[in-house]
């Protein structure tokens, strides 16, 4: 338990993976490189930030863990959770996001703008899931140029669409390394819940 508060607090990691340049795409580059990093923070450990240390997951009433009956209204509805946990071990409950990618401003007047991606805590009820306090931006997608009469050629697209996929692998490889590690065990800020957390998200982009 203790060790798990300790992670918790401890500096969040950090991701990096590259992806090589072939020269045939460098060469249509505004400014050449032979690969493309992207560093992003593991967006499970900024979710379980918010569980532990959100002022939302300090109130019962902000907090959806186990399936509910009722309209479809929030992500404790419905079937899909019902079978997520039938499959879970006993005494277990999913960790649930959501992740957005969207075009986002990377300084104050939004002349300089870019991809990147949120992280929403699924285990927040509706009625406060818009607030700045139930999510995190946990990454900036590093941006590629090509010149006016580049930008449009098929093996720019499938370099494109390609280096993207390799990012969001990386991503989702986060997710699937707590998975198989087990999880993990927490103490709640409700002081009442101790809780083994798997992971269930969903992407949008």
């Amino acid at each position: 338990m203790e060790q798990a508060h300790e992670a918790a607090s401890a500096k969040i990691r950090r991701v990096t993976t590259s992806y090589p340049v072939p020269d045939n795409i460098q060469e249509l580059m505004d400014r050449p490189q032979k690969t493309i990093d992207f560093t992003f923070t593991d967006p499970v450990d900024a979710l379980m930030r918010l569980l532990l240390m959100s002022p939302l997951a300090a109130d019962a009433r902000n907090l959806a863990f186990f399936p509910e009956e009722g309209p479809l209204a929030d992500y404790c509805n419905g079937d899909r959770l019902r079978r997520i946990h039938a499959a879970l071990p006993p005494g277990s409950v999913a960790l649930t996001c959501t992740l957005f990618f969207d075009e986002i401003n990377r300084d104050q007047k939004g002349f300089n703008t870019g991809d990147g991606g949120i992280v929403v805590g699924g285990f927040f009820r509706s009625h406060v899931r818009e607030s700045t306090d139930a999510k995190v931006s946990f990454c900036t997608f590093p941006k590629v140029t090509f010149g006016h009469k580049n930008r449009g050629l098929t093996r720019v697209g499938v370099f494109l669409k390609k280096l993207r996929h390799h990012q969001l692998e990386a991503i989702y490889g986060c997710f699937t390394r707590f998975y198989h590690r087990g999880g993990a065990v927490v103490r709640l800020q409700v002081q009442t819940l101790f809780t083994c957390i798997l992971m269930y998200f969903k992407m949008y982009i």
